[in-house]
């Protein structure tokens, strides 16, 4: 994996900005994600229940 388009997320440390967008989501919900990047947001964002939509410009990332 190509690691400049990915980061690792940690939702015990409720003072990020990832685990605070997380947080926010819940089933039923739908987010919009651009600049998805590897898609390491949209897999996180997913497993916590809302249905994601990912947009990325950048085809060396999406494809990472």
């Amino acid at each position: 994996m190509n690691t400049r388009y990915a980061a690792e997320i940690d939702l015990e440390n409720t003072a990020t900005t990832h685990s605070k967008l997380v947080l926010m989501g819940g089933r039923g919900r739908r987010v919009l994600e651009l600049g998805a990047a590897s898609g390491y947001m949209s897999s996180v964002l997913e497993a916590s229940g809302p249905t994601v939509t990912a947009v990325e410009y950048d085809a060396e990332a999406g494809n990472s």
